[in-house]
């Protein structure tokens, strides 16, 4: 349990080191792009890692030779598992900020950008991973969203006047280290983990016209749920995450509530 905390918490001290806002303006566009896949990349080599080096001391530490039992409660056992969950996704996007980026997309036209009034959309969510020992594991998650998006108004000559559709389809996917509180039937944990953020933006203008911009960026995700094992393998699983933008270049930040299964190995 020491063990694993330890990790837990020095994942999130190097989480909220790359979110401080110091340290995002130093990076600044260092992480568009792919620099943030190499983030999610080492990140994934070093949780690889330090899972294995877990498991290797957890195997040290047993002095008999002795058969492992197979044991129908044995929930905390390590291995592979793999699932996946339904998700409503709330987008939170600095309308303020966006508005700079499309004015100077737009100069010398006066325009204001607006969300659309539901920023909460449908999502779907695919997990992986090993767990390392009762307490610990790492995996990679991968977040699809459905498309959400808000309009562009000309503000002259004609005031509120719509002149474009603005969609964005984010992407997320992280490595994410696993803190497991309980080890029986029920199974509260917090995670934390690093990743890559990418949005795909089309703007559709009235007339028809249609243009394309992607990014991706630096992202962070904190959040915890629960484990409720309805057998040995089958799991079911329930979600909240928060997924931060890490980087001052963009101002998409998303949070989840999510509902599913895995199965363990």
């Amino acid at each position: 349990m020491r063990h694993a905390a330890a990790v837990l918490i020095t994942a999130a001290v190097t989480v909220l080191t790359l979110t401080n806002s110091t340290t995002a303006r130093a990076v600044g566009s260092a992480f568009n792009g792919p620099q943030a896949i190499g983030v999610l990349a080492g990140a994934g080599l070093l949780g690889g890692i330090t899972c294995w080096t877990v498991e290797l001391a957890n195997a040290e530490s047993r002095f008999d030779d002795a058969p492992r039992v197979i044991r129908d409660d044995d929930y905390e056992r390590t291995g592979w598992y793999a699932g996946a969950k339904v998700v409503a996704a709330t987008e939170f996007l600095d309308e303020a900020e966006e508005e700079k980026t499309i004015e100077e997309f737009f100069d010398p036209f006066n325009v204001r950008f607006k969300m659309n009034s539901n920023p909460t959309s449908a999502s779907v969510s695919f997990h992986g991973g090993r767990r390392c020992n009762t307490r610990f594991s790492v995996e990679l998650q991968f977040d699809w969203i459905d498309d959400f998006g808000g309009k562009i108004i000309s503000t002259d000559p004609d005031p509120d006047v719509v002149t474009n559709n603005v969609k964005f389809s984010p992407i997320v996917v992280t490595t994410n280290l696993k803190l497991y509180l309980l080890t029986g039937r029920f199974q509260p944990y917090g995670l934390v983990g690093v990743g890559l953020i990418a949005i795909d933006a089309t703007t559709t203008s009235v007339i028809g016209v249609q243009t394309h911009q992607t990014t991706g960026l630096l992202a962070v995700r904190f959040g915890g749920g629960l484990d409720f094992y309805l057998t040995r393998s089958w799991v079911l699983s329930a979600q909240a995450d928060y997924v931060y933008s890490a980087t001052d270049i963009e101002t998409l930040d998303i949070f989840n509530v999510g509902f599913g299964v895995s199965y363990r190995y």
